[in-house]
């Protein structure tokens, strides 16, 4: 996706698209999935974790998580925030090495590793290096994960592993579109001025520049023009295209994905 950039600035491009979508992608989205969240509001009352204390975790996956945690209930229409807190004394974080599994994150749905008193997620020891910001994107990912699981888990609904990815990719957009201007400008920062040399950054940062591309590419695929997007003036079927093309792009680079094809049988 990088190729048709190359003439573009990092810093700049990566600010200006994640303004563009700060604007307005959050509002139209969350409009989109209000009902879906309610859908789910009468199961949050039995998504109970009986721990009193919280797993001991290390201190900084306890800040990326309240940081990921206070981004989403800073937002009325995040419904499904409420479960991730109900359950939050029962999520056991540690560092593990994965690596050589070409991957960064680990949720186990496995119920002889993780039970709804116990959920248990990886994350690769080369995030003994990042910040909380980068932590906590990752975590936005596996969390949702553990949501899929207790939800699953209380319902006896058969898991849709591909839907499940995707679901995960969204809240860490919603993740993204949360940000105050700092911690946008932080991330900005570490971006190459060259966007040929993307492909030096560290997999966090290329992760977080793959979707906000994903979402500029929908906006353009939808024949939706900068100038319109910037003043909202977009018709609802505009919406409906861009709402759409996103998950459909979303899902693509999942299904795409080899890691992704193994772990869901495609």
């Amino acid at each position: 996706m990088n190729d048709k950039n190359k003439g573009e600035q990092g810093d700049g491009l990566f600010i200006k698209l994640l303004a563009y979508f700060l604007i307005i992608f959050i509002a139209f989205w969350l409009g989109k999935n209000v009902t879906h969240k309610g859908e789910n509001e009468s199961k949050i009352g039995v998504l109970e974790c009986t721990r009193k204390e919280p797993y001991p975790i290390a201190p900084e996956f306890e800040r990326a998580l309240s940081l990921f945690l206070q981004r989403f209930t800073g937002k009325d229409s995040f419904k499904q925030s409420n479960s991730f807190s109900v359950f939050r004394n029962c999520l056991d974080i540690h560092y593990a090495d994965l690596r050589g599994q070409g991957i960064e994150g680990l949720f186990y749905f496995d119920s002889k590793s993780s039970s709804i008193d116990h959920l248990v997620i990886e994350v690769d020891n080369s995030y003994k290096n990042y910040d909380d910001l980068l932590t906590a994107f990752l975590l936005a990912h596996e969390v949702t994960h553990a949501s899929h699981f207790v939800n699953n888990l209380r319902s006896g609904k058969v898991p849709d592993c591909v839907q499940e990815e995707v679901d995960a990719f969204l809240n860490q957009i919603f993740f993204l579109l949360n940000l105050n201007q700092e911690e946008v400008n932080s991330l900005a920062s570490r971006l190459p001025q060259d966007i040929g040399q993307m492909d030096r950054i560290v997999s966090p940062l290329q992760s977080i520049f793959d979707l906000v591309l994903i979402l500029r590419e929908s906006r353009q695929g939808c024949g939706i023009s900068l100038r319109a997007w910037q003043q909202k003036n977009l018709t609802s079927e505009q919406w409906d295209c861009y709402y759409n093309v996103t998950v459909s792009k979303i899902r693509e680079m999942v299904e795409s994905n080899p890691y992704y094809q193994k772990q869901c049988g495609l």
